[in-house]
């Protein structure tokens, strides 16, 4: 048998993972701001119009950097705890985590925020349009991928 063995490839580098989150980010940001803004926005305009196709932008975004993200392995980090980690990287997952838990509670501080101080008017619009669901869905893309992209962000290249 003559079967070609093919090279592995290189694992991305530093900069290579921030431009991936970096799309996710912005994805996200999209997303969330899009859909606050369409509350001022008169629908069928030219502006209604742009924000739309942002909005999409928005999600390309964010389906393309979440599913970077969604293997660690593939772009050189650590991916789950387990008895094939070193001491290392068990110790950078959860700094991850942590600093991941830690970015969530803030967004979530002020949101809550936002809605405490928000006028009845608008807290009743985003009850009645399908608004303060998008935003909550911008939040719930955040949750699984944000340890990825943290690792992503901060862990060195291998060469280093």
């Amino acid at each position: 048998m003559n079967a070609a063995v093919s090279r592995s490839r290189p694992l991305p580098s530093r900069q290579s993972r921030r431009r991936i989150v970096v799309m996710y980010g912005v994805g996200v940001s999209l997303i969330a701001v899009i859909n606050l803004l369409s509350l001022a926005v008169h629908p069928q305009s030219l502006l209604w119009i742009a924000l739309l196709l942002l909005y999409v932008v928005g999600v390309i975004l964010t389906i393309y950097g979440g599913l970077k993200l969604s293997q660690p392995a593939l772009q050189g980090l650590p991916q789950q705890a387990g008895a094939t980690l070193d001491e290392r990287q068990r110790e950078r997952l959860s700094w991850a985590m942590a600093a991941s838990y830690r970015a969530m509670s803030l967004l979530l501080i002020a949101a809550l925020l936002g809605f405490l101080f928000a006028s009845d008017d608008v807290l009743g619009r985003l009850r009645n349009t399908a608004v303060g669901g998008g935003v909550a869905v911008a939040f719930l893309l955040l949750i699984p991928f944000l340890p990825s992209a943290i690792l992503a962000w901060t862990e060195p290249d291998i060469s280093e």
